[in-house]
């Protein structure tokens, strides 16, 4: 029963703690700004959340992500992502690398879709060191060249990992045996700050490898020197070792032994401390040629010995080559020829064997390189094709543009010509009307006068006649002359004639020219009568003005018509108005 009660409470106590809210890590993500967001989140990422466990870890990461997706806040989204691959990549147990590889291009593609320069850089980076690792050599390039071209658009400076990046490159082409192509970027890291005087320590290392490997030996003891004296200050015991060892590798190439030796033995004590065996039995393979060099044959053979206790804790075929070449020759300086023979025999098998591995390292190291140039090569092909597409789409969207220009330009010439013409014939019709109004004004003042002169001679003659019939008096005959003179005389007169068919024209433009043309064979007085009749002028305001009788008029009519063969009801008028 007891044993039950306490099952029961156990649950509860179980259930309880389940119930009990859980630590929300990025509450203080969700309650900021949207443009505060992102960087709180790495902050706190960083700080507190990728030092949890991984499940943890990854239900934080993908509540913030939920929320990320739920506001819309892209920068936030891609933070969400770089988190979940950062916990992919750190997950030890059952690591699947094409999840992580997932998971990085996930995170890529959306910097790319959304136009995050600094993130795709740093995540194609990352991509590509991630299949470096995975030795998918020719893809690896292909990133960890286009990130460093991305690390340029955007800035070195922006970077606060750059000296990383750069490394990273470097150790890359290094171990790919690129030793020209590892210098430019080890070097190039050099330029920026250490994350770490660890991450300082690894770059002087590496140059110094690298410069051993292309036989500059002053500068690989060079930066080897500036490595050691960085692991020195820093109380780095595991790099003192190592670059005194490496160091004294060179001082050996080059025949310096009293320089090696206090560095093989420096690297001898650090390695013991630390229990790197490898290294312990290396130092002292080194201690003993050193010693058979100086006739020192007993404490040869004692650190001959050394190694071999060793060997139940490392062996490897380049210890194993190492140590039969060392005791064959103490054997050989001993007189022990025949031990020296046999011992020989198993340092060639091991040297051998080596070879052999190294050759087919060698052919495979060389079909990579081979797979890669031509994967890079198909790369940039695809790259310049791609380039030139682009600039002849841009040509041709800058041609179309400057055809739309132009052609924009020779409309709106065109519009504003159009309008110009309109405006022009706008002035010209309202100034031609103008004209034709003052014109017909001044042509209907001309004939008011003509007009006003014949009535003052009708008067005259009126007055004349009844003064004849009234007058007792004979007129003498220079008066009754002047007086038949003036009853006979001709209001229009030449000069006038000319002045009324200019005014005429302006009214009725090329009026006489077209009654030309369609009555070539008109006398000057039918002329002047179908001008005056188009003024709808009476039969006897044209005789007063023409100076003849209406019947004279009324004559000149009818002959007119003959002559144009038209008949006798057709009024001058309607020839008038035809023309």
């Amino acid at each position: 029963m007891t044993t039950h009660i306490r099952s029961v409470c156990c649950a509860a106590l179980f259930f309880l703690a389940y119930l009990q809210p859980r630590a929300q890590h990025f509450d203080a993500v969700r309650q900021a700004g949207p443009g505060e967001r992102c960087a709180l989140a790495e902050q706190i990422y960083e700080k507190e959340v990728c030092h949890m466990s991984i499940r943890e870890a990854q239900k934080q990461v993908d509540e913030l992500y939920a929320f990320a997706s739920e506001k819309k806040d892209r920068c936030l989204e891609l933070q969400a992502l770089i988190f979940i691959s950062d916990l992919a990549d750190r997950r030890e147990e059952n690591k699947n690398e094409d999840s992580v590889l997932l998971s990085l291009r996930k995170a890529l593609d959306f910097s790319i879709r959304h136009d995050f320069k600094k993130e795709e850089a740093e995540l194609t980076y990352k991509f590509g060191l991630k299949q470096y690792n995975l030795k998918a050599f020719p893809q690896a390039f292909e990133y960890l060249l286009k990130s460093y071209e991305q690390f340029q658009e955007v800035g070195f400076d922006r970077f606060p990992n750059m000296n990383l990046y750069l490394y990273n490159l470097g150790k890359v082409y290094f171990e790919f045996a690129d030793y020209n192509k590892a210098l430019r970027y080890l070097n190039e890291s050099l330029q920026y700050p250490f994350a770490s005087a660890r991450a300082e320590i690894n770059v002087y290392n590496t140059l110094g490898l690298t410069y051993n490997k292309l036989e500059n030996s002053d500068t690989s003891i060079h930066y080897y020197r500036k490595g050691l004296r960085v692991a020195r200050q820093a109380n780095d015991s595991v790099w003192t070792g190592i670059l005194s060892g490496n160091m004294a590798g060179v001082f050996l190439k080059i025949g310096k032994a009293d320089s090696a030796k206090p560095l093989i033995l420096l690297d001898y004590t650090l390695s013991s401390r630390f229990r790197e065996w490898n290294s312990v039995a290396n130092c002292l393979l080194l201690l003993a040629g050193l010693n058979m060099d100086a006739d020192s044959l007993g404490a040869a053979d004692r650190q001959i010995r050394e190694v071999e206790g060793l060997f139940a804790v490392t062996r490897s075929k380049f210890l194993m080559r190492d140590y039969f070449r060392g005791k064959a020759r103490l054997a050989f300086l001993k007189g022990d020829f025949r031990q020296a023979y046999l011992l020989q025999d198993s340092f060639i098998i091991y040297k051998d064997r080596i070879s052999a591995d190294n050759d087919q390292s060698l052919l495979r190291t060389m079909e990579i390189k081979v797979q890669t140039e031509e994967y890079l090569s198909e790369i940039e092909l695809l790259d310049s094709e791609r380039r030139q597409a682009q600039v002849f789409r841009n040509f041709i969207l800058a041609v179309a543009g400057f055809v739309v220009i132009i052609a924009y330009l020779v409309i709106n010439r065109q519009r504003l010509k159009r309008k110009k013409d309109r405006a022009i014939l706008l002035l010209e019709k309202q100034k031609a009307e103008e004209e034709l109004k003052s014109a017909e004004i001044a042509l209907q003042g001309y004939m008011n006068s003509l007009l006003e002169k014949n009535r003052l001679i009708d008067k005259f003659r009126e007055e004349t006649e009844d003064l004849k019939k009234k007058s007792a008096h004979t007129i003498s005959p220079e008066n009754e002359q002047i007086m038949d003179k003036l009853y006979q005389a001709t209001i229009l007169t030449e000069e006038d004639w000319t002045n009324f068919k200019r005014m005429f024209e302006k009214v009725h433009v090329d009026f006489f020219v077209r009654l030309k043309e369609k009555y070539p064979d008109l006398t000057l007085a039918e002329i002047r009568l179908i001008a005056l009749t188009k003024l709808n002028l009476s039969i006897n305001e044209i005789a007063n003005m023409l100076g003849i009788s209406p019947d004279s008029v009324r004559k000149t009519g009818s002959r007119m018509r003959k002559k144009l063969n038209l008949s006798s009801q057709t009024e001058i008028s309607e020839i008038a108005s035809d023309i």
